[in-house]
């Protein structure tokens, strides 16, 4: 068949191209070599993706007749030299399926780009669908596979801290690939089977006997399974007995909530025990749309007999559907996606059965005691693998992971594709596993979970290549198209491209539709959703909001770790608006949920957190301890974005307990790591943070160097807080550089920030910056309100650590306004504030404010002896800035004592010093001494 003519010849598959015309094979625009008959065989395969190519068919188009003779080496070598050049395998293949004795079938998707001038979109040419009976509703993966989809079919916020009616195509999007052409097959829920018998030591069948009925049913792939993790999730919001006819309406609740046409479900009795048990199986098919009872049916057997018993329901249920009998080659792969035995069976199905309600820690013991007693059962693999990625032992779950894909050459395509995607996802090989889900997608259009996989892994590569898959699926028939979770997709889409509102818009949607389904679990996603989108559009108390209901949701949909999840959100919100001490209560209570549910990544990042509301607390020792076991969890769990930040905030603990170079080292490591990462948000919050440690070691030109490289990178992100946190620091480094005026620019276009985020606690430490610019203009009029609102605030939030700043800066402020006695008590308080705290940095501006008092109390011998103290212990700690204030301090009073040698002699030292690092400010005025004493 040759390539329409409405088409290029050049044709995209992977990382590869192929241009026909000029019998050129690219990989990633570098060309590779291959001869014509290996390159002639491609073409045919290409032509004709999912379907399948003969052997007789290439033999006749390929090979003249006077060399068929030579035709079967000449075929295996062709195809061996053709796998080469694409790096496929025979045994896993990626690119080339072999149909043993029958031929070849190209299993990639294939796309044919549009010319540059017309900037359509590529075409993609999905692969040939068997087609059904003409009922028109998605499906999910095939249920034998639903442990892979357990924890990752729906991006949702889970230990961070950190939806509406269908879209219309915005500009600048992809036209849907998929529509009314798409060939849907009937959908399929199998809900569970009724222990009759009562005893618990048999209820691990009623998981058992769905999978294995979910595997007999989408042999042949002729129907589309519901997950059961769907169903899990929907028996959560509205209980059925699977023993009971199901009635009309609560077929069409789940019609709804399952986008499935049919449901099975029945009953088992045992009787009997051990090799003399007999089981009776009794199962129903109902059609939810009729709202029917389509066939019931009734078999025995031993345990033993268990595949073969439930096969037989199987084959009745599939004949009333009128869908083919399976093939032996069909059966063979069934067969191997179950354990080999009963005990096996029996581990799997109870792990199985503990993902579903999310206690992924007894999931890991059962999938374990499975693979014991069967090794090669690569499904029991990719349970534990699912298990450990739950409990956040990313390196374990890669090992699992891989496992499965190598245990995986028996299952069906389908099997061994889904596999290795989410291998591909777990080792966060996101080029690859787009590839992968692409295909699955363009093989099975009709089933949104594999677009909506397709779009998760494309945003972690290039998140507005998703956009055309989340159009597609907004054209799939009405009811997918209403589906909550492409929704909730869109919503992760347009966070990753910083689109906050439309992230908020789509989330809002989801809601409203889960809403509609009954679903507490998708409106609990879709309000985590929201509680992120609204806090970064700066709404913090609707974020609060979001989040608990997203807290109560979980709860009462059974998940305890989306619900602690929900609670360490809250805290990290309620730690910005400045609420301390109801944050540290939230933080607490997360963790220990955290801990007791055995989710370790989710405990580090709970700790790091805690952490620095500890450190602004003044806690420092406490917060390092917090820290310090965070980044042992996070080296264990191999997380190298958790051990940068963990890094980044611990070296803030080293600054304030004053171990500068230490703390420069590590801010150092710490911006490698976000660096390799191209975490752009983590790089520039270190940057930010390094640029105060060199600041503190006496460097404010680098100091300011960094900040400018922070604040282009949060720029280009468009992150508004981060903005401002930086401009607060630019301001406090330009007011050291005797850069005045563009110190009051930088302060006050991060004061307007704060007022727009209604961020109290923050707005509250830049108008002491504020302050302290006005007083180095002249003007402690107004210095004064900012510092006394400042302090009350701090007050108020019981936050004694910048309550101490705000009070010596307020003492600065009185001081000069000849308010001594006011000064005197803001210098007290100060003191008194500090002492509260472990933070070196804070008790340097306290005793700086005590001492500059005794000098307004005639004290001066006193005062000089204090100043010198504090050089003293300046200097030892490396404090540079400190030290400087503090000669600067002690020239002052020696020349409005009259004793202008001394004046005179520190303050040439204090200019030259202060010069070479850079402290203009400090120069400036040590100048104006010395000229005054000369």
């Amino acid at each position: 068949m040759p390539v329409p003519a409405t088409r290029d010849s050049i044709v995209r598959f992977g990382i590869f191209e192929a241009d026909f015309e000029q019998r050129v094979l690219n990989k990633s625009g570098q060309r590779v070599r291959l001869q014509d008959q290996p390159f002639q065989i491609l073409r045919l395969l290409v032509e004709r993706p999912g379907e399948l190519v003969t052997r007789d068919e290439i033999r006749q188009q390929l090979w003249t007749p006077d060399t068929y003779v030579e035709f079967d080496d000449g075929l295996n070598t062709a195809i061996k030299k053709l796998r080469t050049a694409l790096n496929d395998s025979a045994d896993n293949p990626r690119f080339i399926e072999t149909v043993p004795r029958r031929g070849y079938r190209f299993i990639a998707p294939v796309s044919y780009p549009a010319p540059p001038e017309t900037g359509e979109v590529p075409v993609v040419q999905p692969a040939a669908t068997p087609q059904g009976p003409p009922r028109v509703r998605p499906a999910a993966p095939s249920p034998r596979t639903l442990v892979l989809a357990v924890f990752f079919l729906i991006a949702v916020v889970a230990g961070g801290i950190f939806y509406r009616a269908r879209h219309e195509a915005r500009a600048g999007e992809a036209k849907p690939s998929l529509g009314a052409s798409v060939r849907m097959r009937p959908s399929i829920a199998v809900l569970g089977f009724q222990n009759s018998t009562g005893r618990p030591d048999q209820a691990w069948l009623s998981t058992a006997l769905s999978q294995m009925l979910s595997t007999e049913l989408a042999e042949g792939e002729q129907l589309r399974m519901v997950s059961s993790e769907q169903i899990a999730r929907a028996g959560r919001d509205n209980a059925w007995q699977p023993g009971e006819t199901l009635a009309k309406d609560s077929l069409a609740r789940l019609r709804l909530s399952l986008n499935t046409d049919y449901v099975t479900l029945g009953s088992y009795t045992v009787v009997g025990s051990g090799d003399q048990a007999v089981i009776r199986l009794d199962v129903r098919l109902q059609d939810a749309i009729a709202g029917e009872t389509v066939a019931e049916t009734s078999v025995s057997g031993n345990e033993a007999q268990l595949f073969d018993l439930v096969s037989q329901a199987g084959t009745q249920m599939r004949q009333r559907l009128g869908i083919d009998r399976a093939t032996v080659e069909h059966d063979a792969q069934a067969k191997a996606t179950l354990p080999k035995n009963v005990i096996a069976e029996r581990f799997y199905a109870d792990g199985v059965a503990k993902l579903h309600v999310y206690d992924a820690s007894a999931a890991r013991t059962l999938f374990q005691k499975a693979i014991a007693a069967d090794p090669q059962h690569a499904l029991s693999h990719a349970g534990l693998a699912e298990a450990w990625r739950a409990l956040g032992y990313d390196a374990n779950a890669t090992n699992e992971a891989k496992s499965a894909v190598d245990l995986s050459a028996n299952l069906s395509r389908e099997d061994r594709l889904s596999i290795e995607g989410r291998y591909r996802e777990i080792t966060h090989d996101y080029p690859h596993a787009v590839e992968i889900f692409k295909t699955l997608n363009n093989f099975f259009p009709d089933n949104l979970d594999y677009a909506l996989q397709l779009a998760r892994a494309q945003v972690k590569v290039a998140p507005k290549d998703a956009l055309p898959t989340i159009a597609a699926m907004r054209a799939l028939p009405a009811i997918e198209a209403h589906d909550p979770r492409i929704d909730l997709a869109e919503s992760v889409v347009a966070e990753n491209l910083s689109d906050f509102k439309r992230s908020e818009q789509a989330a809002e949607s989801a809601e409203a539709k889960a809403d509609t389904m009954g679903s507490r679990q998708l409106k609990a996603d879709a309000k985590a959703r929201e509680a992120w989108a609204w806090n970064r559009l700066g709404e913090t108390d609707k974020s609060i909001a979001a989040y608990n209901a997203a807290f109560e949701l979980n709860k009462a949909a059974g998940n305890p770790r989306e619900a602690a999840s929900a609670l360490h959100g809250i805290a990290h919100l309620q730690y910005s608006k400045g609420d301390l001490v109801a944050s540290r209560q939230s933080y607490e209570t997360a963790l220990a949920d955290f801990r007791k549910i055995g989710s370790l990544w989710d405990v580090a990042s709970c700790e790091h957190n805690l952490s620095v509301l500890l450190t602004d607390e003044g806690q420092l020792q406490l917060a390092k301890t917090h820290l310090e076991e965070a980044l042992r969890i996070q080296r264990e769990l191999n997380d190298e974005r958790g051990v940068s930040s963990d890094l980044d905030d611990l070296s803030n603990v080293l600054l304030d307990l004053g171990q500068l170079d230490a703390a420069v080292k590590m801010k150092q490591e710490a911006l490698q790591g976000f660096e390799h990462l191209s975490n752009p948000t983590g790089e520039a919050i270190t940057l930010s943070n390094l640029a105060v440690v060199l600041l503190a070691k006496g460097d404010p030109a680098a100091a300011k160097e960094k900040l400018d490289q922070s604040l282009a990178i949060k720029q280009k992100i468009g992150f508004k807080s981060g903005i401002a946190f930086t401009q607060f620091t630019q301001a406090i480094v330009l007011l050291a550089q005797d850069h005045i005026p563009e110190a009051r620019s930088n302060a006050e276009q991060a004061q307007a920030t704060r007022i727009e985020l209604k961020d109290e606690n923050q707005l509250a430490n830049v108008r002491v910056v504020l302050a302290m610019i006005s007083l180095e203009e002249g003007r402690p009029t107004d210095a004064e309100p900012l510092a006394a609102g400042a302090a009350d605030v701090f007050k108020k939030q019981q936050d004694a650590t910048d309550g101490a700043i705000a009070n010596a800066v307020l003492t600065r402020a009185l001081f000069a306004q000849g308010k001594v006695h006011e000064a005197q008590l803001a210098a007290d308080r100060a003191v008194a504030l500090s002492r509260q705290s472990e933070d070196l940095t804070v008790r340097f501006q306290a005793r700086l404010a005590a001492a500059e008092a005794q000098i307004m109390t005639a004290k001066s011998a006193e005062a000089l002896k204090s100043f010198e103290s504090i050089r003293q212990d300046a200097r030892r700690y490396g404090y540079v800035p400190y030290e400087l204030e503090a000669r600067l301090h002690q020239a002052e009073i020696q020349f409005h004592a009259g004793n202008k040698p001394a004046a005179h002699a520190i303050s040439i030292e204090l200019e030259k010093d202060a010069s070479t690092h850079g402290f203009a400010l400090i120069a400036r005025k040590a100048t104006d001494i010395a000229s005054h004493t000369s």
